[in-house]
């Protein structure tokens, strides 16, 4: 009798898993950013404390260009505010408090 009990679990237990495998990945969380400047910025740079810096993946923006910058998943659960700065070949802008939840594009100008 336990062996008719376990064929239907298990039987549920694949048509649940094969469901949660087709499930759509969450939407990541992205931003634009526009170099507005004169220079290449090499690399976009955050902090969510202003100590510790980490970059944006293919970050290089060529001057009056926008592109698409995507937060990796670990950022989920962090403040909406975060330190933002831009790394050109002849310096770093001054960072700048930047709300994410509310503004979803940067603007640098060098």
């Amino acid at each position: 009798m336990l062996k008719y009990v376990w064929q239907p679990c298990l039987g549920l237990f694949t048509v649940l898993s094969l469901a949660a495998l087709n499930l759509p990945a969450q939407a990541a969380w992205t931003f634009k950013v526009t170099n507005n400047g004169k220079s290449t910025i090499e690399r976009v740079e955050a902090s969510e404390d202003g100590q510790t810096w980490g970059e944006f993946t293919g970050s290089a923006i060529e001057p009056g260009a926008t592109e698409t910058m995507e937060w990796a998943p670990a950022t989920d659960n962090s403040n909406c505010e975060w330190q933002v700065r831009a790394v050109y070949a002849d310096g770093v802008s001054a960072p700048a408090t930047f709300d994410f939840c509310k503004e979803p594009h940067l603007e640098f100008t060098n």
